[in-house]
C-alpha cells in the first residue's frame, strides 16, 4: 500500500493532528479523553501497527467490533433508522446515529431490525485530507501519551 510506505517515511505534528482528529474522528471516538465516546475508544487499541490502523481508517467495515455493529430499524411509521444500540429495555431501544442524534424507539413500533455489515464510520477518510494533514492525523493517532 503506497500510503502505508509514505506514512512510514514522513512525520507529522501531533498537535495539528489532534485538531484533525476532533474534526473527523473525535465526533465518535476518544483518544486519551479527547473526543466523544460513541464508537470504540482508541486509547487501548494497537495504534502502533500502522498497516492495521490504516486499514481500519480506509475500510472500516472490514473489521467491526461486536459491540459496534450498526443496526437498521424500520418502524411501523415507515421510518428507517440506522445507528448503534446504546441501550435497550423491555419497552424501547435507544439508537445513536452517525450525526450523534439519539432515537428512542418503542419496541412495539419496530417492523424489522437487522444488523448491518457496514460500519457507520465513513470509508476512505484520508482521501479528503492533504498529505501533510494525513501525516499530522496519523502522528496524533499514534501518540503513546496524552498531549499536554
Amino acid at each position: 500500500m503506497q500510503l502505508n510506505n509514505h506514512l512510514r517515511h514522513a512525520h507529522g505534528n501531533p498537535t495539528d493532528g489532534m485538531t484533525l482528529f476532533l474534526k473527523h474522528c473525535g465526533k465518535c471516538h476518544q483518544l486519551y479523553d479527547v473526543g466523544v465516546n460513541v464508537g470504540p475508544d482508541l486509547t487501548s487499541e494497537n495504534r502502533q501497527d500502522l498497516a492495521a490502523l490504516l486499514s481500519n481508517i480506509v475500510d472500516p467495515s472490514v473489521v467491526i467490533k461486536s459491540d459496534y455493529h450498526a443496526v437498521v430499524i424500520s418502524t411501523t411509521s415507515v421510518q428507517i433508522i440506522s445507528g448503534l444500540i446504546k441501550s435497550r429495555n423491555a419497552h424501547r431501544i435507544d439508537v445513536v446515529d452517525n450525526q450523534l442524534s439519539i432515537h428512542s424507539i418503542p419496541l412495539d413500533t419496530i417492523n424489522e431490525l437487522t444488523v448491518s455489515d457496514t460500519s457507520l464510520m465513513p470509508a476512505e477518510l484520508v482521501k479528503s485530507l492533504t498529505p501533510p494533514e494525513v501525516h499530522n492525523l496519523f502522528s496524533f493517532l499514534q501518540i503513546t501519551k496524552p498531549i499536554d
